[in-house]
């Protein structure tokens, strides 16, 4: 497994050891079955328009969304020829192409009362919205009902704070 240690952060001198995040492509089969099935024969990464489907350290493929967002185009899906990737699933009946869900964390520029609206413009499924308080700059509300996982507001946080995971797992836990 990898560790997600972005250029910014390092940069920045924050040294805290991050929990490992490994966000494989939409539409992945569990974990498990994921790495049994990918033969790691990079034609997802090489369909990819947005080109965010790189290789990880253990060379199947996950998303890098410091490199853009998923459009869910669905072209990783259409190329994959051993099911790695499947558009139906019986584990997600909506067919989302996966559970993952914005998460923003401390240092947050709006919680310490600096004006960012950054990752509410780039948020074209509305699931960022800001609450106006007395006294205090607009602080960000998520709303998981809407989010998609894209990641669109992922790259463009000028402090790092924000990232994706699965509800139940946030990056404190």
């Amino acid at each position: 497994m990898e560790t997600h240690q972005s250029r910014r952060a390092f940069l920045r001198g924050n040294w805290r050891y991050q929990a490992p995040v490994v966000i494989r492509p939409p539409w992945s089969r569990s974990e498990k079955k994921f790495t049994s099935t990918c033969t790691q024969c990079n034609a997802c990464i090489t369909a990819c328009p947005q080109h965010i489907i790189v290789n990880a350290t253990d060379n199947f493929p996950r998303i890098d969304f410091q490199k853009g967002s998923c459009t869910f185009c669905g072209q990783c899906v259409e190329h994959c020829s051993h099911d790695a990737l499947q558009f139906a699933n019986p584990n997600k009946p909506d067919n989302a192409p996966w559970p993952i869900k914005i998460h923003i964390g401390p240092g947050c520029l709006a919680t310490q009362n600096i004006d960012c609206q950054i990752c509410k413009e780039e948020c074209e499924y509305e699931a960022i919205s800001l609450s106006f308080q007395k006294n205090r700059v607009a602080q960000p509300v998520l709303n998981n009902d809407t989010c998609t996982g894209c990641g669109a507001c992922v790259k463009l946080c000028p402090v790092d704070v924000i990232s994706l995971h699965e509800p139940k797992q946030t990056p404190d836990n």
